[in-house]
């Protein structure tokens, strides 16, 4: 997804964006806490 944001702006699918906002980001930051806290 990193390349599709950088390398091709015009071709962002904003449901993928809002799906991983929506549903995959929250499942992810209590892991991005625990990693935080360790460095």
């Amino acid at each position: 997804m990193r390349d599709v944001i950088v390398h091709e702006y015009d071709q962002l699918d904003l449901d993928i964006i809002w799906d991983v906002i929506a549903n995959k980001l929250p499942t992810l930051a209590p892991l991005f806490d625990s990693l935080l806290e360790k460095m």
